[in-house]
């Protein structure tokens, strides 16, 4: 008999390349938690084994009965902003979580950031004290899994820079920037700077959820992200792809940016502040879709360019 797996968030980015991933395997039978019809790309209509639920998270109480029955759970959904993040990121979370039948669910992958972590992989203070509402709202949420009865069924990801999206699938909000990238290659050359980071792609995260569905593992949390890169290597791609060479470069602090920032009378938030003087957002600790023995084609830097580029030119 199928496994019902309940999903939110599947018209993101990384739902998208979910679905790809779940919907052709007769072994499961998806539940998916939909707020707006119109973002989905892929034809669900065409798989009997697919469910559209069309409402809002805020509204997952009318669905107390169906979630008895599932015996998975994949929580994607996530608000970015304003009072909404607090309600679906947080309370709307919590309230999900304990309408599940903990002796039946047997696994809960909850898809939390990195960002709400420092270089150990522990929960950061300055994320907590700084962030806006999304990064706030997700530090708590994770702060106090551990107060809900199903917790020790909760797998939680925290992806570094979600990278990903073409024609089939939308992009991710980092890889919106791609284009941005290019547009200012000729001034970006001549600037160095002090920021160092992992990425990760939206298929090779759909592939890990996969596998803790599928494999009895003892990790109750993963960092997922690529080795570390800084930007100044995006910047040396990025000049690969457009031909453009690469002379003197002036070192740009994050002191520098504050103080052009203040100049400008354009004053830096808080969380912006924390972020510059962190400098490195890199996780020694991070897997990837190799870790789990996962073949991936987004490994480096010029594999998510040449992607995008023949994704854009085809």
């Amino acid at each position: 008999m199928p496994k019902n797996i309940f999903i939110t968030g599947i018209t993101g980015c990384v739902g998208h390349y979910l679905f790809d991933v779940l919907a052709n395997d007769s072994n499961y039978h998806l539940y998916l938690l939909v707020r707006n019809t119109e973002k989905i790309k892929f034809n669900y209509k065409s798989h009997t084994n697919v469910e559209i639920i069309q409402d809002d998270l805020n509204h997952i109480k009318k669905y107390a009965d169906l979630l008895k029955d599932m015996d998975y759970v994949v929580h994607l959904a996530a608000v970015w902003g304003g009072r909404g993040a607090w309600e679906a990121n947080y309370k709307d979370t919590y309230i999900l979580f304990k309408l599940l039948d903990s002796k039946r669910c047997q696994k809960i992958v909850y898809v939390s950031t990195a960002s709400i972590l420092d270089e150990k992989g522990k929960l950061s203070k300055g994320s907590g004290l700084y962030g806006p509402s999304y990064i706030k709202s997700k530090y708590l949420s994770y702060k106090h899994l551990d107060t809900l009865e199903i917790h020790e069924h909760i797998i939680t990801l925290f992806p570094t820079l979600i990278l990903g999206g073409d024609k089939k699938h939308p992009y991710s909000h980092a890889s919106l920037s791609i284009p941005a990238l290019f547009k200012w290659i000729n001034i970006l050359r001549f600037f160095k700077f002090e920021l160092n980071f992992n990425f990760i792609h939206a298929q090779d995260i759909s592939l890990i959820i996969k596998h803790f569905i599928e494999n009895d593992t003892k990790e109750s949390g993963c960092i997922l992200g690529n080795k570390k890169v800084d930007f100044n290597e995006v910047v040396r791609e990025g000049c690969k792809k457009l031909n453009k060479k690469l002379f003197f470069q002036i070192k740009i602090s994050p002191k520098l940016i504050e103080l052009l920032a203040k100049l400008a009378r354009r004053p830096i938030s808080a969380w912006d502040a924390y972020c510059l003087n962190r400098k490195n957002w890199n996780f020694d600790r991070a897997v990837n879709a190799a870790s789990f023995g996962i073949e991936s084609q987004f490994q480096t830097v010029s594999d998510i360019l040449n992607s995008y580029e023949e994704n854009n030119h085809a």
